[in-house]
Protein backbone atom coordinates (compact mmCIF):
# COMPACT_ATOMS: atom_id res chain seq x y z
CA UNK A 1 0.00 0.00 0.00
CA UNK A 2 1.46 3.28 -1.10
CA UNK A 3 1.46 5.78 1.94
CA UNK A 4 -0.19 9.43 1.33
CA UNK A 5 2.47 12.39 1.49
CA UNK A 6 1.92 15.62 3.48
CA UNK A 7 -1.73 16.61 3.79
CA UNK A 8 -0.89 20.41 4.16
CA UNK A 9 1.75 21.19 1.64
CA UNK A 10 1.09 20.66 -2.35
CA UNK A 11 3.40 18.14 -4.31
CA UNK A 12 4.70 21.06 -6.23
CA UNK A 13 5.86 22.71 -3.15
CA UNK A 14 7.05 19.19 -1.48
CA UNK A 15 9.31 18.75 -5.07
CA UNK A 16 10.66 22.28 -4.38
CA UNK A 17 11.84 21.89 -1.09
CA UNK A 18 13.23 18.43 -2.32
CA UNK A 19 15.30 19.42 -4.79
CA UNK A 20 16.00 22.82 -2.02
CA UNK A 21 17.27 20.06 0.30
CA UNK A 22 19.38 17.91 -2.08
CA UNK A 23 20.90 20.63 -4.29
CA UNK A 24 21.76 23.22 -1.76
CA UNK A 25 21.65 21.81 2.18
CA UNK A 26 23.24 18.16 0.93
CA UNK A 27 25.52 19.42 -1.28
CA UNK A 28 26.73 22.01 1.49
CA UNK A 29 26.74 19.46 4.08
CA UNK A 30 28.81 17.72 1.74
CA UNK A 31 30.76 20.09 0.66
CA UNK A 32 32.06 21.58 4.30
CA UNK A 33 32.16 18.11 5.64
CA UNK A 34 34.79 16.85 3.47
CA UNK A 35 37.02 20.55 4.04
CA UNK A 36 37.12 20.09 8.00
CA UNK A 37 40.38 18.33 7.72
CA UNK A 38 42.18 21.10 5.63
CA UNK A 39 41.87 23.84 8.50
CA UNK A 40 42.71 22.16 11.64
CA UNK A 41 42.72 25.59 13.87
CA UNK A 42 42.14 29.42 13.15
CA UNK A 43 39.29 31.33 12.10
CA UNK A 44 39.04 29.23 8.79
CA UNK A 45 38.79 26.12 11.09
CA UNK A 46 35.63 28.33 12.95
CA UNK A 47 34.06 28.94 9.46
CA UNK A 48 34.27 25.98 8.14
CA UNK A 49 32.88 23.96 11.63
CA UNK A 50 30.06 26.95 11.54
CA UNK A 51 28.95 26.54 8.15
CA UNK A 52 28.88 22.39 8.46
CA UNK A 53 27.23 22.43 11.58
CA UNK A 54 24.74 24.95 10.13
CA UNK A 55 24.03 22.29 7.48
CA UNK A 56 23.82 19.53 9.89
CA UNK A 57 21.54 20.67 11.80
CA UNK A 58 19.04 21.56 8.70
CA UNK A 59 19.43 17.94 7.25
CA UNK A 60 19.27 16.80 10.89
CA UNK A 61 16.20 18.33 12.09
CA UNK A 62 14.68 17.48 8.72
CA UNK A 63 15.51 13.70 9.47
CA UNK A 64 14.81 13.71 12.83
CA UNK A 65 12.05 15.69 14.45
CA UNK A 66 8.03 16.18 13.14
CA UNK A 67 6.26 19.20 12.49
CA UNK A 68 5.29 21.21 15.68
CA UNK A 69 2.41 22.42 15.34
CA UNK A 70 3.48 25.79 15.55
CA UNK A 71 5.92 25.87 13.09
CA UNK A 72 3.75 24.85 9.90
CA UNK A 73 6.16 26.49 7.56
CA UNK A 74 9.10 23.72 7.96
CA UNK A 75 10.43 21.31 5.95
CA UNK A 76 10.20 17.58 7.42
CA UNK A 77 11.02 14.36 6.29
CA UNK A 78 7.80 13.32 7.61
CA UNK A 79 6.05 15.34 4.73
CA UNK A 80 7.22 12.73 2.60
CA UNK A 81 7.18 9.35 4.18
CA UNK A 82 4.88 9.74 7.27
CA UNK A 83 5.92 6.45 9.06
CA UNK A 84 9.83 7.51 8.52
CA UNK A 85 11.39 7.22 11.84
CA UNK A 86 15.21 7.87 12.33
CA UNK A 87 16.24 8.49 15.74
CA UNK A 88 18.30 5.47 15.97
CA UNK A 89 20.50 6.08 13.13
CA UNK A 90 21.08 9.49 14.30
CA UNK A 91 21.85 9.10 18.66
CA UNK A 92 25.42 11.19 18.14
CA UNK A 93 23.57 14.31 16.35
CA UNK A 94 21.47 13.95 19.00
CA UNK A 95 24.00 14.16 21.48
CA UNK A 96 25.26 17.09 20.43
CA UNK A 97 22.47 19.00 19.43
CA UNK A 98 21.65 20.65 22.24
CA UNK A 99 25.30 21.90 22.06
CA UNK A 100 25.29 22.81 18.46
CA UNK A 101 22.25 25.12 19.03
CA UNK A 102 23.87 26.74 22.46
CA UNK A 103 27.35 27.26 21.44
CA UNK A 104 27.31 28.10 17.70
CA UNK A 105 24.08 29.76 16.70
CA UNK A 106 22.92 31.03 19.64
CA UNK A 107 24.66 34.06 22.07
CA UNK A 108 24.66 32.11 25.19
CA UNK A 109 25.93 31.65 28.62
CA UNK A 110 26.43 28.25 28.04
CA UNK A 111 28.51 28.88 25.31
CA UNK A 112 30.78 30.15 27.64
CA UNK A 113 30.62 27.56 29.92
CA UNK A 114 31.48 24.49 26.87
CA UNK A 115 34.80 26.78 26.11
CA UNK A 116 35.59 26.68 29.58
CA UNK A 117 35.10 22.98 29.55
CA UNK A 118 37.08 22.70 26.49
CA UNK A 119 34.32 20.60 25.57
CA UNK A 120 34.29 22.39 22.04
CA UNK A 121 32.78 20.43 19.35
CA UNK A 122 35.41 18.87 17.33
CA UNK A 123 36.68 18.28 14.24
CA UNK A 124 36.17 14.48 15.17
CA UNK A 125 32.75 14.88 16.57
CA UNK A 126 31.79 16.84 12.91
CA UNK A 127 32.94 13.62 11.04
CA UNK A 128 30.72 11.99 13.28
CA UNK A 129 28.05 13.78 12.73
CA UNK A 130 28.96 13.68 8.98
CA UNK A 131 28.65 10.30 8.76
CA UNK A 132 25.95 9.57 11.18
CA UNK A 133 23.89 12.40 8.85
CA UNK A 134 24.70 10.74 5.28
CA UNK A 135 23.85 7.17 6.64
CA UNK A 136 20.42 8.71 7.43
CA UNK A 137 20.13 10.88 4.72
CA UNK A 138 20.38 7.00 2.13
CA UNK A 139 18.30 5.33 4.17
CA UNK A 140 15.52 8.05 3.72
CA UNK A 141 15.88 7.84 -0.04
CA UNK A 142 15.66 4.15 0.30
CA UNK A 143 12.49 4.11 2.07
CA UNK A 144 10.83 6.63 -0.17
CA UNK A 145 8.99 5.38 -3.12
CA UNK A 146 10.98 5.91 -6.48
CA UNK A 147 8.94 8.58 -7.93
CA UNK A 148 9.47 10.53 -4.61
CA UNK A 149 13.00 9.67 -4.49
CA UNK A 150 13.41 11.31 -7.84
CA UNK A 151 12.40 14.47 -6.93
CA UNK A 152 15.48 14.59 -4.75
CA UNK A 153 17.51 14.18 -8.06
CA UNK A 154 17.94 10.31 -7.62
CA UNK A 155 17.55 7.72 -10.00
CA UNK A 156 16.74 3.96 -9.03
CA UNK A 157 20.02 3.00 -11.15
CA UNK A 158 22.39 5.47 -9.18
CA UNK A 159 21.41 4.17 -5.81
Amino acid sequence: MRESVSSIRSLKELQRAAHTLSSYEMAMLRHTGDKLRLFPEGVERNENSECFLLHARNIGDFLIFPRKKDKNDDVVAMDYFLSWKPRSLCRFYLSKREQINKAAFHITYSRIKYEEKHTKISIGDCHRIFTELQIAWRAFLDALPADRRAWFGCRDEHR
